[in-house]
């Protein structure tokens, strides 16, 4: 059986596993490993704006804004990071050349309206779509009678 790419799929989802429910913020087809990666640092930084704005740029007064405590998880400091890792994205586009997925994600305590306190995971994903072929089955010579092999 021969493996073919056609594809990679991306997805930017929401997901708590208290509550039980899953939020996809965006998805994607691209068809390369390149355009997947535009897509994905694209996805974290809109992720990143949202959810960790920079006192000096966006649409947020200053009074409005304060640090998060150093030792707390931020899902925008992580993403924040993933962007600025040159190195790691050409690894993870170099995995998805290779067929493999690859993926970023950071999780936080939050307050999930008509639940409560509950945890939540955000992801960045892509993968490959692969299309299985049977090559061979058929040889030169051969006759289809309709029925299978």
């Amino acid at each position: 059986m021969t493996l073919r790419v056609d594809g990679y799929r991306c997805e930017s989802v929401v997901r708590s596993p208290d509550t039980g429910a899953e939020w996809v913020l965006g998805s994607h087809r691209a068809d390369t490993p390149s355009d997947a990666m535009r897509w994905l640092r694209r996805q974290a930084n809109r992720v990143a704006r949202a959810l960790d704005p920079r006192p000096d740029i966006g649409p947020f007064p200053m009074s409005g804004l304060h640090a998060a405590d150093a030792g707390s998880a931020h899902i925008g400091y992580v993403f924040r990071d993933w962007l600025d890792d040159i190195p790691r994205q050409r690894a993870q586009r170099e995995a998805l050349e290779s067929g493999r997925y690859i993926g970023v994600a950071a999780g936080m305590p939050d307050h999930v309206i008509g639940y409560g306190p509950a945890y939540l995971h955000v992801s960045l994903s892509c993968r490959p779509l692969v299309i299985r072929s049977v090559i061979g089955r058929m040889r030169a010579g051969s006759h289809h009678t309709g029925a299978p092999p």
